[in-house]
């Protein structure tokens, strides 16, 4: 998706200590879940502008004192999910690689992993995608370069070598993920926003086709 990363997203389920009616109490850990949840349908409803605190609150049940203390702001509620939602995403992608059995099926099972999760996540993928219109940009800003970074990371651990054995074209990496999965975010994006939008599983092996043709080794 638009930002790439692995590894360890922000908790929602590590709240922190707060002060109040009784000391050393944090709300119990499924609490940030269901404030998650219900924004996430909330933004995905009826946009991130119109949805309030107070909408939240009474869609996940959790007290307005819970989510504040959690989460701060409405602000701080999006950039949660946003670091949460990424998170999932690339979790998913750097398993697939890890998991596959050679080259050419990490390439194709990458490509087919980015579909899946958009399919399978619509609302999330919507909220990724449209969050950089928002003023949302800079919030968990720090999470969020932190999780691409060790994107990058581990999709050179695992890019590298197969450039060695002559298998993968030498690129960039920002090139190399543009070319990767850019016709399947592209793709996404006309599913997701279109009003005739075209089925991503349809569309997934000729995808898979074209990533591997743009990235084998001409060699």
């Amino acid at each position: 998706m638009d930002g790439k990363a692995n590894a360890r997203p922000a908790s929602v389920s590590g709240a922190p200590k707060v002060s109040g009616g009784r000391a050393n109490w944090s709300p119990p850990p499924k609490q940030g879940d269901k404030v998650l949840a219900a924004a996430l349908k909330l933004f995905d409803s009826v946009g991130y502008s119109a949805a309030t605190i107070e909408d939240i609150r009474l869609r996940s049940e959790v007290s307005i004192g819970s989510i504040y203390h959690r989460f701060g702001s409405k602000e701080g509620i999006a950039g949660a999910l946003y670091v949460d939602s990424l998170g999932s995403y690339q979790r998913g992608l750097v398993r697939v690689l890890l998991e596959s059995d050679g080259t050419e099926q990490g390439v194709r099972g990458a490509v087919g992993h980015h579909v899946r999760w958009v399919d399978g996540n619509r609302a999330r993928a919507r909220f990724l995608m449209r969050r950089r219109e928002t003023e949302l940009a800079q919030v968990n800003r720090r999470d969020v370069e932190l999780l691409n970074g060790e994107l990058f990371i581990q999709l050179e651990e695992w890019y590298r070598p197969r450039v060695a054995a002559g298998e993968l074209r030498e690129l960039p990496l920002p090139l190399l993920y543009a070319i990767w999965f850019g016709p399947a975010q592209e793709l996404a994006r006309y599913a997701l926003e279109g009003s005739k939008p075209p089925r991503l599983a349809d569309a997934e092996p000729t995808l898979a086709d074209a990533a591997w043709a743009a990235l084998r080794s001409a060699g």
